[in-house]
């Protein structure tokens, strides 16, 4: 058989090797940005989460007892975090821990350069594999929603490399493994309307119970691909009857699969909180008597949040992921010609994006505490973001040259502006917003880069002495220089080697796509 037409996953036809080599190339991505860190205080914490689970140590580490975390019915103190993260970490946390302790009986290190070494391991291996199945999610859902090889291929590129969703590659927030589940579900909830088979609507419940155990809030997620599901079957016109015995249908697999994570979800706050139907928010919001109160989380300004997510110079979701911008033109110049799933897709998208903006907007950091732009709107705005090349490359031939100049600048401001959000902790840009009011966070950003590659690191405006580590930039081969002087040439030119593997690779993929056979665009 010709391999070329061999159907690929899900009966999905793909060119020979284009997943591995996507694979790969998220793993290049995330040993390129790795910092040496998990680059947020956040990740830690949940690392810390992760080791509560098969060591004897606590949730919370000591020093930071006083200042994090929710007081349990049991005196202890509990972090305000979802299941979901540290689950991922888990199988590398133990691999990695016993890994070291072994290496350790032969070589010499000190328990500084371990849990240095255990930080960048876990950091690299689970982003690889967390963010891996984001891109291969993104590609399969472009195609179960009819894109042909080529554009869905150059869709789920520009998700890694234009939009935020490349910060979080080297930040280990809980983001992108949000964003792998929603896409799962959406695709697996897509692929079910096509076949109707339970297995599909199970590994959608599925999906959406690892998003439920990592944030509560991601039942919005569902609750979109749902939407986006309701109208496809609206649009088939079959019937209030024939609607109803399908969402019965679809109910049967999907409902099974979420509840048994919901049941895991609920024993876990029981073990934690000795509480069913509580959370580790219920003490913020109706603190118990032996808890601690420690205020209530949602007491921010209603239009006060809503303008901070959508138009201020720091954590406008437009400015650090304009990809939005053009997906959202795209989609009203061309909405006639697009497929009903497409439309169905992005109005689920857009219905999620105004319920997130809307439930955070109250919250006490609407936009997150630390982060680039705003983290916890990420997962609909991505959603959004990843038809915008597909879309522009199906109606390349109908729209004018100036605009297929405008979104190709826009694209590549895109790309500009990501690559400049691994250089620097973000931080940086945060704090001298809050303490020294420099709002505009982007241009502030190139400015601050430019002063660490010319050596001018310490004059980086900052309330107090600037930590040497935010003074460099945030990448391994230059972090290490902090410590260990020697390496760094030598960490340097393999850095170097692996930025020319990556960029061939990533020709290689291109190339293969460009040359699509139209029978890869068939199902």
């Amino acid at each position: 058989m010709n391999p070329a037409s061999t159907p690929g996953p899900f009966g999905l036809r793909t060119p020979p090797g284009f997943l591995p080599r996507l694979w790969l190339f998220v793993a290049l991505l995330a040993a390129l940005v790795n910092a040496g860190s998990m680059v947020s205080i956040d990740p830690v914490r949940r690392l810390q989460q992760t080791r509560a689970l098969w060591t004897a140590e606590p949730e919370i580490r000591p020093e930071e007892a006083h200042a994090f975390g929710t007081l349990g019915y049991d005196g202890k103190r509990h972090a305000y975090f979802g299941l979901g993260q540290p689950l991922v970490f888990l199988p590398f946390d133990i691999a990695v821990t016993t890994t070291l302790d072994l290496a350790r009986r032969y070589v010499p290190l000190s328990p500084h350069v371990l849990d240095a070494l255990r930080l960048i391991l876990i950091a690299f291996f689970s982003q690889t594999l967390v963010c891996g199945a984001a891109a291969t999610f993104a590609y399969l859902l472009l195609r179960q929603l009819h894109f042909p090889h080529t554009p869905a291929a150059f869709g789920t590129l520009s998700l890694l490399l234009a939009t935020t969703f490349l910060h979080y590659i080297q930040n280990c927030q809980e983001n992108s493994l949000m964003l792998a589940m929603a896409l799962a579900g959406a695709f697996f909830t897509l692929r079910w309307f096509d076949h109707r088979r339970w297995p599909d609507a199970a590994c959608a419940g599925a999906a959406f119970g690892v998003s439920f155990l990592t944030r509560l809030t991601t039942l919005a997620d569902a609750a979109g691909i749902l939407l986006c599901l309701l109208l496809l079957l609206l649009w088939d016109g079959k019937g209030v009857r024939s609607i109803t015995t399908a969402l019965l249908a679809y109910a049967k697999g999907c409902a099974p699969a979420f509840t048994l994570f919901l049941v895991i979800e609920r024993l876990y706050q029981y073990h934690r909180f000795w509480t069913f139907r509580g959370t580790y928010y219920t003490p913020f919001v109706e603190p118990p008597p032996s808890t601690d109160n420690s205020g209530n989380m949602f007491n921010n300004p209603l239009m006060a949040g809503v303008h901070e997510a959508l138009w201020s110079p720091q954590n406008s979701i437009f400015l650090f992921d304009p990809l939005l911008v053009v997906s959202l033109l795209a989609l009203a110049l061309s909405w006639r010609h697009l497929e009903p799933r497409v439309r169905a897709f992005s109005l689920g998208g857009i219905a999620t994006l105004a319920v997130y903006i809307y439930f955070y907007a109250t919250y006490m950091s609407p936009t997150g505490e630390i982060s680039w732009g705003d983290r916890y709107t990420e997962t609909p705005v991505l959603l959004l973001c990843l038809l915008t090349v597909p879309i522009l490359w199906i109606s390349r031939r109908r729209i004018s040259a100036a605009w297929r100049a405008l979104a190709a600048t826009v694209l590549s401001w895109s790309v500009v502006q990501q690559l400049a959000s691994l250089l620097l902790i973000p931080s940086i840009e945060v704090i001298q917003w809050r303490r020294l009011g420099m709002p505009w966070s982007i241009p502030r950003r190139f400015i601050n880069i430019w002063l660490s590659v010319s050596g001018q690191g310490a004059t980086i405006p900052y309330r107090g002495p600037l930590p040497p580590e935010w003074q460099q930039l945030s990448l391994l081969p230059f972090q290490l220089g902090l410590r260990f002087s020697a390496l760094q040439p030598y960490a340097v030119a393999a850095w170097c080697l692996l930025l020319v593997f990556t960029l061939v690779l990533l020709a290689q993929i291109v190339h293969q796509s460009l040359r699509e056979d139209p029978a890869w665009a068939t199902h």
